[in-house]
């Protein structure tokens, strides 16, 4: 009863390079949830939302705001976002891929 595991362990590490080009097509859905959160938080319904779409300086958005698409984000995905990350993430894609590593 010989399982030839060890073998498909190594193949992991291609397969996450493999593995970032079909989230692509995820994070176009994960984009229109998110923005639809973040309309739905801020009450602006027609902004347009893309991944580059920086939150301070595109969306307007102040701490308060965050903090509470944050909380909306934390959510409707069931991660937690701390602070501290929260810093380093200027635009829409920041949120996703940090969502989609944590999910």
């Amino acid at each position: 009863n010989h399982h030839r595991s060890g073998k498909h362990e190594q193949n992991t590490e291609k397969n996450h390079q493999k593995h970032n080009n079909e989230m692509h097509k995820e994070s176009k859905n994960m984009l229109e949830k998110v923005a639809a959160i973040i309309r739905e938080q801020l009450n602006q319904e027609n902004v347009e939302i893309t991944e580059a779409t920086r939150f301070k300086e595109d969306l307007e958005v102040d701490s308060l705001d965050l903090f509470e698409l944050v909380m909306a984000f934390e959510e409707e995905y069931g991660v937690s976002i701390p602070s501290e990350e929260l810093e380093n993430m200027a635009t829409v894609g920041d949120v996703i891929r940090y969502i989609q590593e944590h999910a």
